[in-house]
């Protein structure tokens, strides 16, 4: 089976098509995190999880869907394809702080970095630095062997690792 998670800005039309593509046939589950309403998005199955979170900022929404986001990778099976869908955006709609701080203190300071007009490839660096998924940590935490990543750039330079901050 193929187990879709999908997250950022362009993250519901990512998710739609990547299921018209896959087809009811092989696809396993489903997690879509966007910002969108997700009201309007059909489900075939009880499979499927569409969360609302926040952008540009981090919030409690997106601590949620971070969470979501692990339980995910973790519960896909070892031979199952798990198909990540990332676009820009998708740092403040997933995130997961480190232990050795909490969301609050989080928000605030990226927030306050933010509003000093620290260019946004730094603020990612940040992100990774503070986070227990971002820069790769999600992937690590797969359960699944194989992972298939499409990503969608609206970074400057389309560096792979400062999109969604590398998650």
């Amino acid at each position: 089976k193929i187990n879709v998670l999908s997250y950022g800005k362009a993250s519901k039309l990512m998710y739609e098509t990547a299921k018209e593509i896959i087809g009811l046939d092989y696809f396993g589950k489903g997690l879509l995190i966007t910002h969108e309403d997700i009201t309007e998005i059909s489900s075939n199955s009880s499979s499927e999880t569409f969360l609302t979170s926040s952008h540009p900022f981090i919030s409690e929404l997106s601590l949620a869907a971070g969470k979501a986001a692990v339980n995910f990778v973790q519960s896909s099976k070892e031979l199952d394809i798990l198909l990540v869908l990332v676009s820009g955006g998708g740092s403040a709609m997933v995130a997961l702080p480190i232990q050795e701080i909490s969301l609050s203190e989080k928000i605030n300071f990226i927030t306050d970095i933010m509003h000093a007009s620290v260019p946004e490839r730094e603020v990612n660096t940040i992100k990774k630095a503070l986070s227990s998924i971002k820069g790769g940590k999600l992937a690590e935490l797969s359960t699944a062997k194989l992972i298939v990543n499409c990503i969608l750039s609206d970074e400057r330079n389309h560096q792979i690792s400062a999109i969604s901050s590398g998650m």
